[in-house]
């Protein structure tokens, strides 16, 4: 089997996911098309030799339907696997043209958000209503809903409702290799204690919840040291900068054995 890997957020823990999939299923072949268009980070170390091609997504929705339809042809994936919303609706959107347009064949789509856009208290509800009707638009051109969390699998099996269709929903849980997390004896605890967050500072991370926690335990223990361990997307620093005034370590982006350091 040869599976196309779709996203346009190649970075932190989406990236995490697609490459943990490749690598737990090395009997298929991978393929990645992929940009990180919603950050101004370097780009995401690939690991060796896990996908097949590494072709880059245009960060322009036009050429990213292009690109996808493009990959398809010459590629020729047995499906098409999409993570995260804007990749859902680029790849979804080519696969209608590809239904009805001459010369070309539709594969089967997957799909997994990786959490919904439509869900995020950060945004104004004008918007969260124009990508929950983008994503009712596109669901009936879904083969099989692919949630990282039950949560996930609860809003897909409510549009399956709302549509009186019959796309299989399956929860397929964030799992990694042996070799990624630190070896579990190795873990020991601080004097004082830490606090820690592994995550990209973003809005709907909602790092002003993590600083009223800090405030909270500090209250009652000055000595508790917070840290979070990740960065920003590198086009606006106020969370970061949040963090930091309140006396949170903010690391920055660590390579795996660093991480890995980290949090043991």
């Amino acid at each position: 089997m040869r599976i196309l890997h779709v996203t346009d957020c190649f970075h932190g823990g989406v990236a995490t996911a697609v490459d943990q999939y490749a690598r737990l299923t090395p009997e298929y072949e991978h393929l990645l098309l992929a940009n990180n268009a919603r950050g101004s980070d370097a780009p995401v170390q690939r690991t060796p030799g896990v996908f097949l091609t590494d072709l880059e997504l245009p960060a322009s929705p036009v050429a990213a339907v292009r690109a996808v339809r493009d990959a398809v042809r010459t590629y020729r994936p047995d499906v098409v696997h999409a993570h995260s919303s804007f990749a859902g609706a680029y790849v979804r959107t080519a696969a209608a043209l590809d239904r009805v347009l001459p010369g070309s064949e539709a594969r089967p789509v997957l799909y997994t958000p990786h959490s919904f856009a439509f869900e995020r208290a950060d945004i104004p509800t004008w918007k969260r209503s124009l990508f929950r009707g983008m994503e009712k638009a596109l669901y009936p051109l879904t083969s099989v809903g692919v949630p990282c969390a039950d949560r996930e699998g609860e809003l897909m099996t409510g549009l399956n409702s709302r549509f009186g269709r019959n796309v299989p929903v399956i929860v397929v849980p964030n799992v990694l290799l042996d070799d990624h997390p630190a070896v579990p004896d190795s873990w020991a605890p601080t004097d004082p204690p830490t606090v820690g967050v592994v995550s990209r500072v973003t809005p709907q991370r909602d790092p002003a919840f993590f600083v009223e926690t800090a405030e909270r335990i500090r209250a009652a223990r000055p000595d508790v040291r917070f840290t979070w361990i990740g960065d920003g997307d590198g086009k606006d620093t106020t969370l970061t900068d949040l963090l930091t005034d309140a006396g949170i370590e903010v690391t920055g982006w660590l390579s795996g054995a660093e991480l890995h350091r980290r949090v043991s």
